[in-house]
């Protein structure tokens, strides 16, 4: 067991680990921790772990982050932890780019552009009534 490893030092701490792990419950099968994100920004590779069917899988697989296997998939489990070992999974960088936080928040900030042009737009118009 190691102490606790104080948020300062996390990130530093997570680049020097060769695999970092995710566990998702049935409680979030459609959405994804925060600390993933941390962890795809580390560009280390990850290994998800959830319930089949979970958003985890689909967001390491489209990013090229890591892996994700069910829960209850024991033999997927070893031959995740295979590919791995064997240097076969690697966080690939390019694609993991579009998820880090300055990113996102480029991102965040188009949709509430838009969202806004969209009520100037609309407040722009004649009420139904005006039209009369």
């Amino acid at each position: 067991m190691r102490p606790r490893v104080p948020f300062a030092d996390l990130f530093a701490e997570l680049q020097r680990a060769h695999l970092l792990l995710a566990v998702v419950g049935e409680h979030m099968v459609y959405s994804t921790p925060y600390k993933v994100y941390d962890y795809m920004a580390a560009g280390r590779p990850i290994l998800g772990i959830a319930p089949a069917g979970a958003a985890l899988f689909e967001l390491l697989a489209e990013s090229g982050a890591g892996l994700c296997v069910a829960r209850d998939d024991a033999a997927g489990l070893e031959r995740a932890l295979e590919n791995f070992l064997n240097g076969d999974v690697v966080a690939q960088r390019a694609r993991v780019e579009r998820y880090r936080w300055p990113h996102l928040a480029q991102q965040y900030r188009g949709v509430i552009e838009r969202a806004l042009d969209a009520e100037v737009t609309l407040r722009a118009r004649p009420a139904p009534d005006a039209m009369r």
